[in-house]
């Protein structure tokens, strides 16, 4: 893994930023040669605080930044129609603009810089903290140097640059920097004579601040297997853009690493399936028991992509509100509880008696399956929830709590 030389750069206290505009504050400017950029904190109008950085001829929440000028440290702009300038406090016009200028400028936007002039995609750790860097550098400088600059200016503030092969960099705090040695190198490009592989354009996998859910939506996409998730998943926010086009081997390893920074990992099952498991569990998948009806699974037909959906799945006992007028809004047919789609798949009822424990599961078949392998979806997400199927008589089925459920390791392929 390697790593950048460092230099020499010099960190300014500064007060803040001069406006004629109480709502914008210039936070930095980088002039990277060819068409500096400006860093800012907006207030908007709902009263949010938007840290974005903005090109000339760009508009953010109506405010337009008509030029940059490096050499003074101030930019001119136009906010909600009118004619503003804002200035870095402290700034000095010089004959050669500094190649990075910050006054407590947001540590997020540094990364989308590095991101920026190293052509890596940057994957930062749900749990990197915020910060603020104040920072000017000398001028022109060279595209390592400026890489060191602000991984240095990064590293003061607890977050730390892994630069991974030439297409990613891991951004951490110190605290997980050890847990990147469990992380794979991304695959390999294709070889001389194998033709091009499939590829992503830059740019079209972005989340911001997103929950875990739609990137597992992602994540089932390109792998085209049928995610199987515990329902004890630590929460995170995961943020990312790529820079470059990836291969979808790429893409997959890029949201693996991005889910297990956020304590998640992915154990593939079988050729269909793969278990979304929080990253401390100490086994690689519950242990599903034999299906008594595996014969009668086998004679049905297979389901078709997307045929067994469960969102959250159980019907809620829910008191509709009564309108203005008397109208009283239509309820909504309820999703089909595990259960109930259990006892379809073998053509049996479901049984339920006074405490019949309920699950909520987001599952959704991404290729085919056959009965059986519907039937080994279902038994896997009630193992995770420490639950089991059980046929009573010859007729129905009920849902038992299984208290050894999911303690065991993986091994039914």
């Amino acid at each position: 893994m390697k790593t950048l030389s460092s230099i020499l750069a010099v960190v300014f206290c500064a007060v803040g930023a001069q406006s004629a505009d109480e709502r914008v504050k210039l936070t930095g400017i980088a002039d990277l040669g060819t068409n500096p950029v400006a860093l800012f904190e907006i207030r908007s109008a709902r009263g949010a605080v938007v840290k974005p950085a903005v090109y000339a001829g760009e508009t953010v929440e109506g405010v337009r930044v008509v030029a940059i000028h490096a050499k003074s440290g101030k930019v001119s702009l136009k906010v909600d129609g009118k004619d503003s300038e804002a200035a870095l406090a402290a700034a000095v016009e010089t004959d050669t603009p500094a190649t990075f200028q910050f006054n407590d400028a947001d540590s997020r936007l540094l990364l989308d810089l590095y991101q920026q002039i190293s052509g890596r995609t940057v994957l930062p750790s749900p749990s990197l903290p915020g910060a603020s860097v104040s920072l000017k550098s000398g001028p022109a400088l060279g595209k390592e140097v400026s890489l060191d600059a602000l991984a240095d200016a990064l590293r003061e503030k607890g977050i730390i640059v892994t630069p991974r092969y030439d297409k990613f960099a891991f951004a951490t705090p110190i605290s997980q920097v050890p847990r990147l040695a469990q992380i794979p190198d991304p695959p390999p490009a294709a070889k001389p004579g194998e033709g091009s592989k499939e590829e992503i354009p830059a740019g079209l996998i972005k989340f911001s601040q997103a929950d875990v859910r739609p990137v597992l939506d992602i994540y089932q996409e390109l792998t085209g297997r049928t995610l199987l998730i515990s329902p004890d998943l630590p929460t995170a926010k995961i943020t990312v853009k790529t820079q470059t086009p990836l291969t979808r081997d790429e893409a997959i390893w890029m949201l693996d690493a991005l889910l297990y920074l956020a304590t998640i990992k992915t154990v593939p099952e079988w050729t269909k399936f793969t278990f979304v498991l929080p990253a401390t569990r100490n086994v690689a998948a519950p242990k599903i028991p034999d299906n008594p009806s595996e014969a009668l699974l086998k004679k049905k037909d297979p389901l078709p992509p997307d045929a067994l959906k469960l969102s959250e799945g159980f019907p809620a006992n829910i008191t509709l509100p009564r309108l203005p007028g008397g109208f009283a809004p239509q309820p909504q047919e309820p999703p089909p509880d595990p259960l109930a789609v259990y006892a379809k798949l073998i053509d049996r009822e479901p049984l339920r008696e006074g405490h019949t424990p309920r699950f909520r599961v987001n599952l959704r078949n991404q290729t085919s399956l056959h009965a059986t392998e519907a039937a080994y979806a279902l038994d896997a997400l009630a193992a995770l929830h420490g639950l089991r199927f059980v046929l009573v008589g010859d007729k129905q089925v009920k849902l038992v709590r299984a208290p050894d459920a999911g303690k065991h390791s993986a091994g039914n392929n």
